[in-house]
C-alpha cells in the first residue's frame, strides 16, 4: 500500500572490459570497433515513496534475477588533439546480446552511450639515447 504511488529504480554495479581495434578515418579522427564484456557485481530494486511528507524507502537485493555476465557489440568515434600521443574526446555505443533479466519472459538487453576522454599516460619525449649497462667491478663476469 505505500509504495503504490512510488517509484521503483533497479540499480546495477558492474565492471566493463571493451575490446576495441582502433583506425585512423582521417588525420586525427578515428573509429573504434569490438566487443564488450560486463560482468555484473552488485544489483538490487531500490523502492522510494512518500509517506506523510516523508521519505520513504525500501531495498531489496536482487542479484538472482540478473544474469552475472553480458556480452555485447561496441563502436565509436574519437578525435585526437594532437598529432602523436595527445589527448582525445570520443563517443562509443554499446549494443548487449545477453538477455540480462533470467525469470522474465521476452528480451531485456543493455545499451548505453560512453563519452570518452581520453589522457596518455607516460609518453613522454624520448631524446633517443639509451642507457648503456655499468661496467662490472672488480673483474666480475656476466
Amino acid at each position: 500500500k505505500f509504495y503504490s504511488n512510488g517509484s521503483l529504480e533497479r540499480k546495477i554495479k558492474g565492471f566493463s572490459l571493451p575490446l576495441l581495434l582502433r583506425f585512423r578515418i582521417h588525420k586525427l579522427f578515428f573509429g573504434m570497433a569490438g566487443i564488450q564484456a560486463d560482468w555484473m557485481l552488485k544489483t538490487k530494486d531500490v523502492f522510494n515513496t512518500k509517506v506523510n511528507d516523508n521519505e520513504l524507502d525500501y531495498t531489496i537485493k536482487v542479484k538472482d534475477e540478473v544474469t552475472k555476465f553480458d556480452l555485447g557489440l561496441t563502436a565509436g568515434l574519437e578525435y585526437k588533439l594532437k598529432k602523436d600521443k595527445g589527448m582525445g574526446f570520443g563517443i562509443r555505443y554499446y549494443y548487449g546480446v545477453t538477455d540480462i533479466l533470467i525469470n522474465q519472459t521476452g528480451s531485456q538487453l543493455n545499451t548505453g552511450w560512453f563519452f570518452n576522454v581520453s589522457i596518455p599516460i607516460g609518453t613522454g619525449k624520448s631524446n633517443g639515447q639509451q642507457a648503456t649497462p655499468a661496467a662490472p667491478k672488480n673483474g666480475a663476469q656476466h
